[in-house]
């Protein structure tokens, strides 16, 4: 299993660009910077697994607590890049966060998920997550 770290320096948030990028085409590469540091200010954290000198997965997560779901980590992103999928990447943080939330006593782990990732889908269910809702959004 490869090491697990948070992007706390700007090298390490930037080295996460390549493998957010290919889960979010709509960011660009001069704000992300700032973006991820706003949103870390907001309790957003990023994780990383980077078995050499590139990063090749990446778990965008912040700690929520909802009326529905109770105090929850919830999971904003996970990315894989695609040269390094299926080598059990995005399994080993599911894993991690998993760990996290029981850490901290949570009542769960979170996420959405689009509706054509199907691996992505397969995944979460293989790690124990249950669809339990969809997802609306009503962009201005």
């Amino acid at each position: 299993m490869t090491a697990i770290q948070l992007a706390v320096t700007d090298a390490q948030v930037l080295a996460c660009w390549p493998a957010l990028h290919g889960l979010r085409p709509h960011l660009e590469p001069a704000p992300f910077l700032a973006q991820i540091r706003d949103m870390q200010a907001q309790g957003y954290e990023l994780a990383f697994i980077q078995p050499d000198q590139h990063v090749v997965a990446v778990a965008g997560f912040r700690y929520l607590h909802q009326l529905q779901a109770g105090r929850v980590l919830y999971l904003d992103d996970l990315a894989t890049l695609p040269e390094a999928r299926g080598q059990g990447y995005a399994g080993q943080l599911l894993d991690y966060l998993h760990g996290l939330a029981q850490e901290r006593r949570l009542d769960g782990v979170a996420l959405d998920s689009g509706f054509a990732r199907h691996s992505a889908h397969r995944l979460y269910v293989n790690k124990g997550f249950a669809i339990n809702a969809l997802h609306f959004l009503k962009e201005l």
